[in-house]
């Protein structure tokens, strides 16, 4: 899952526009995956979502500026 999940490609550009508040909502619903799942998973899975986390709240950040 990667930011640009969260982005809405434009129709007529070509390009996308990012949705802020879809981008918000997987980054909620992955940091309550990750709280439910903490104890069940390996230490690659626990570094692997952590990583995931870490990069898309700070894609988010820079979005938001």
């Amino acid at each position: 899952v990667t930011l640009t999940r969260a982005t809405v490609s434009g129709a007529t550009t070509g390009g996308t526009n990012p949705n802020i508040s879809m981008a918000k909502h997987t980054i909620d619903l992955l940091s309550m995956l990750q709280e439910k799942v903490e104890k069940g998973i390996d230490a690659d899975e626990k570094r692997l979502l952590e990583g995931l986390l870490y990069e898309l709240r700070m894609k988010y950040v820079l979005l938001k500026k």
